[in-house]
């Protein structure tokens, strides 16, 4: 549920909107909207990737920003995987024939490592897909 819908259910009254922004603008300061989440310690990081602030932050970073600036995000990568949702682990499980994604997640995998999604659904053996070896 979002953020902004369960604050707004707990005031009835208008004037105490200014409780709601408190809460909020904290939680953008440490999303790494304004600045850098990179120059935060390690654990104001971690409680800034908690919350989606900093997950639509870095879509739009990544979208809008030339790669040369993503030496300043964390693991300096805009971290596209992360973003759209899939976990690291299912990388994993698909590069091991382990796992049959559905068709939403192999279209987005497909796309950002550029192969045919047929690669995603074979029942063959495939390269891995962080190998480098492209299939036409």
């Amino acid at each position: 549920m979002p953020i902004g819908a369960i604050l707004g259910s707990l005031f009835s009254n208008p004037s105490s909107l200014g409780f709601v922004f408190v809460p909020m603008m904290g939680l953008i300061a440490i999303s790494g909207i304004f600045y850098p989440i990179t120059a935060f310690p390690l654990w104001l990081q971690w409680i800034g990737q908690v919350f989606p602030i900093y997950w639509m932050g870095l879509g739009m970073r990544s979208a809008f920003l030339p790669d040369s600036l993503a030496s300043v995000e964390i693991d300096d990568s805009w971290r596209h995987l992360e973003t759209a949702g899939v976990h690291y682990q299912t990388v994993g499980y698909l590069e091991r024939g382990e796992y049959s994604p559905n068709l939403h997640l192999a279209l987005k995998i497909a796309e950002y490592f550029e192969v045919p999604v047929e690669v995603i659904f074979s029942t063959t053996p495939f390269p891995r897909i962080g190998s480098g070896e492209r299939s036409a």
